[in-house]
Order: C-alpha cells, then structure tokens, then sequence
C-alpha cells in the first residue's frame, strides 16, 4: 500500500476497534451490574435473617407493653408505672432502639440491596468514568451531571455539598441523602445503577460504540432527510407545516377531553376515589353474558370435525403438501438420498421442540427411527440454514392458499415477548428485578404476520430492551415482513413443528409412536 493507504487503512482499524473494546467493556459492565443486582439482594437477605432473631426479641417485649396498654381492667393511670414494673424502662428503650434499626419501611427494597454492593463498584466505577465518554438525551441530563461530578472534571476535592442530587429517585432518597446529607457511598451505587438503567434504555449513549452508541444517529439528517421529507409526508397524508397538524392534535384532545368531562358525572360504570391520598379513576368491571346455545352447538361441531391426531402424524402430512423436509440436505454431500428420511426428521424435530431427548421417540424395530439413526440426522441435517430454508417454505405454502387471504395481506407483522425464568445459568440469561425476582431470565421474542405465519423468533437476555433490540435485529438482517420472501432466522425447532398449526386446527398430544 501507498503510504497515504496505509495510514487510512491504520485510522479505521483502529476506530473499529476502539468501537469493539468499548462494547466489550459496556457489555462487562451490564453483566457485572446484573451479577450484583442479584448478590446485593442475596446479601440482603442474608443480613436481614441475622437480625430477625433481635427483632423478635425486641418486638416480644413491645407485645407485652402493649397488652398491658390495651388491659381494660388496669386503670389508666397506673398504665405506665405497671409496664415499667414489670418489664423495665430500660429494656422498652433497648427494644424500640432495636425495632426502628431493623425494622424496614421501605416499599421497595432494591436500594438496600444494591448498598450491599458497594465495595465492587466503588472499585470500577472511576475507571469507567474516565477512560469512556457518556452522552445522552435531554432526560438523561441530571444523572449524567452526577457522572461528571463523580469523574471530577471540576476539580477532585469538590465538595460534596454542591454534588447534583435531582436524578436520585424517590425510592433513593433516604439511603443517598439521609436527613439530608449526602452518603459518598450510597452517592455512587445509585449513580452506576442509573448510569445501568439510562444505558439499557440508550437515554445514555457512547459515541465511540457500536450497540450502545446513539440510536438517533441512523435517522435521516441534513439534506437526505430535506430531500425525502415531501415524499414521506405526503404518503403519512400529512402537512409539510408542523404548526398544522400540531393544531390538529390540539384540537381532537380539546374535544375528546370535553367529551370525557361533559359524560363523567352521568356515567355510572365510572367513579373518582381518593386511596390513600391519591386520586383514582375507578372503573366498574363489566358483567360477563352468558353463552348462547348456538355458540355451544358450533363449538361441538367444530370440535367433532377435528381429528384427534399424532403429533408426528401432523408434521408427516405437513410435508406431503409442502415438501418442507426436501430443504434439509447433508452438510457434507448436499442432497439427501436416504429411505423414509421425512420420518426421521420429523421425529428429530418433534423431540426437539417438546424438549424430550431422541431416546423417548427411537424405535428399534423401525429402521428410520433408531437412535443412531436419529443422532445422524440431527447432527448431519439440522443446521440454521436449513432450518430458515423449511420455514420459508411453510409460509410460503401459507400464503398461497385463499384461506391465508382473508385473514390478512401478509404485508404486517405482530411482535410479542414471553418471559421465562431459568434456574441453571447460561449465556443468555440475565437478571431482571422486575419480571425474575432474585433469580435469572430469558425473552422469548416471536413475530407473527397477519396471516398468522410464524416469521421469526429469538432469544433474548431479559435485560435488554426488547424494542431497541428487536428493532436492530430486523434491521440488521434486513427483513422484509413479506410471506413470499421471508427467511426466519430462528435456529429453533418449533418454527418449523408449528408453523401450520392455525391453518390445521388438529388437537394433538405429543407421542413418542411414529408409524
């Protein structure tokens, strides 16, 4: 290379990987913050049960004050000198010095639980503030305040009177500012757990990455963005004045705000409580109708004219009509030439997707459904690029048929997550408070066209967040929501085991018999 190349060459290795060694070390740091999410609160539990056995004893001792107190029979001004009597001021003081130390009356305990972690991130959390440079979005403001504070860009002896304190939440407030005065400890766990939290949601952002950088910064800008704005407002059926469809807006939220107050007063199924100080809209449950007989009487028909059927018996005439199982060829010899390979395939798919092992389907008196037989299969055959070649052909097979027409055009998709918690560690479970509890989690992710195609699916760590990451993900593989072209690129099995189900209507039960 010349040497103005090479030097061109040199500066985009090294922004590649300056971008590459700030994602692993924010990819370290959202697990290190998931690790300690779940010990802190480990911690606090642990804590918390050492001392129950000195809040028992202090809470006995206020049981018998109060039974004294609430003793008809003892006159009350003589109450307090019998309670002294018999249980002694001292130890009354001893117990309620006890109760109002042990004693919680936070409603959300996760602060407490992450103050068990302050050592680990009082260790990170300055190398981390000096060595990256955080950006963010206008909400982001005051937590990223308190990130320069803690870098100390304005001198390190900084007096901790003036540290920014409007991005500690409300639930932070009495561990970071007790009677008002600021904690330096509890002051940097909530700064590296907000700092966490705004990262996740990309409110905070690193320029200098690739996943966590700027998600405004795909967005059309500067002249692109002047030269397609006509054409894309024109097909929203939108005003190229802004003023306009702001008064528009306006307008349709002044009226239907008049609407709900003018039918407020006269609606009985609505009501306004006040619940513990708060203000709430009550709105009354609708009284469930009863079922017709007709409706009866077609689901018994419906239910008469669905065979009740094997699992494998499915898949087998899935593949009659599609052809599916042809898409499966040999890693090493392409095109498969084996005797009744449709069966074992099938049989290799269904243990896969009810999670059973290739023992519970073999047959050893069935040669296409022995163990070795099945473990060749699985190992030779099933593979990503097949997988995504067997599902393309079950929605395409969908989409030619009238019936997929009338549900919808095949031109939508649907996307919708199922959270699951997983006991035993893995790569791809995280810690989410919210959904996990103490414990660790996984999201599933599936996307269904309005032809009630299954198009896509993949797991997710449970601390991602499933918009941002979804949304990358499609527009990374490039995905066109089209059953004619769609390519799944889900490795799973049971994309392809039910990817007729709504268009079948078959009741079924997983069985280990494949005739």
């Amino acid at each position: 290379m010349s040497r103005e190349r090479r030097l061109a060459t040199l500066l985009v290795t090294m922004q590649y990987l300056e971008k590459s060694a700030t994602d692993d070390a924010l990819d370290i740091f959202d697990t290190i913050m998931g690790e300690l999410s779940l010990s802190g609160e480990k911690l606090r539990r642990k804590s918390r049960l050492r001392t129950l056995k000195d809040l028992d004893q202090a809470a006995l001792v206020l049981r018998d004050a109060v039974q004294v107190l609430l003793d008809s029979e003892v006159p009350a001004p003589t109450v307090r000198d019998i309670i002294f009597a018999r249980l002694g001021e001292a130890s009354l003081k001893t117990a309620m010095e006890s109760v109002t130390e042990l004693a919680s009356t936070a409603e959300n305990t996760e602060p407490e639980a992450w103050m068990e972690t302050t050592a680990t991130i009082s260790r990170f959390l300055p190398t981390l503030l000096e060595t990256l440079v955080f950006e963010g979005t206008t909400t982001a403001a005051p937590t990223l305040a308190a990130l320069k504070f803690l870098r100390g860009e304005e001198g390190r002896r900084k007096s901790w009177k003036s540290a920014p304190v409007s991005f500690i939440p409300q639930s932070w407030q009495e561990i970071v500012r007790p009677a008002g005065v600021i904690d330096q400890r509890g002051y940097q766990v909530c700064a590296a757990h907000m700092l966490h939290t705004l990262l996740k949601r990309r409110e905070i952002f690193v320029p200098a990455s690739f996943r966590y950088g700027d998600p405004r910064a795909q967005l059309l800008q500067g002249e692109e963005w002047e030269r397609l704005r006509p054409e894309l407002v024109r097909s929203l059926g939108w005003s190229l004045d802004p003023k306009v469809e702001l008064d528009a807006l306006s307008s349709q939220l002044k009226e239907a705000y008049q609407r709900t107050a003018e039918g407020l007063s006269s609606n009985p199924a609505i009501r306004i409580e006040v619940q513990d100080g708060k203000t709430m809209l009550v709105v009354t449950p609708l009284e469930a109708e009863p079922v017709p007989e007709s409706l009866i009487t077609l689901q018994t028909q419906v239910d008469a004219r669905l065979p009740d059927i094997d699992l494998s018996e499915l898949l087998m005439e899935v593949h009659a009509f599609t052809g599916f199982a042809h898409e499966f060829d040999n890693v090493s010899e392409g095109k498969t030439k084996v005797d009744d390979f449709a069966t074992t395939l099938c049989a290799v798919l269904v243990a896969g997707a009810c999670n059973i092992d290739l023992k519970s389907v073999a047959q050893p008196t069935n040669p296409a459904l022995t163990l070795s037989r099945l473990n060749w299969v699985k190992q030779q055959y099933l593979r990503a690029d097949t997988l995504l070649r067997a599902n393309a052909c079950l929605v395409a097979a969908q989409a030619a048929l009238p019936l997929a027409s009338v549900w919808g055009t095949g031109e939508t998709a649907s996307a919708d997550g199922l959270r699951f918690s997983t006991p035993l560690r893995n790569t791809m479970a995280a810690p989410n408070s919210k959904y996990f509890g103490a414990g660790r989690g996984v999201t599933y992710y599936a996307l269904s066209s309005d032809q009630y195609t299954g198009l896509h699916g993949r797991v997710i760590p449970g601390t991602l967040r499933d918009s941002l990451y979804i949304l990358g993900n499609l527009l990374e593989q490039k995905t066109v929501l089209r059953p004619q072209e769609i390519m799944s690129d889900t490795a799973g099995y049971s994309d392809v085991v039910f990817g007729l189900f709504h268009l079948l209507g078959y009741q079924f039960s997983p069985s280990t018999a494949f005739n």
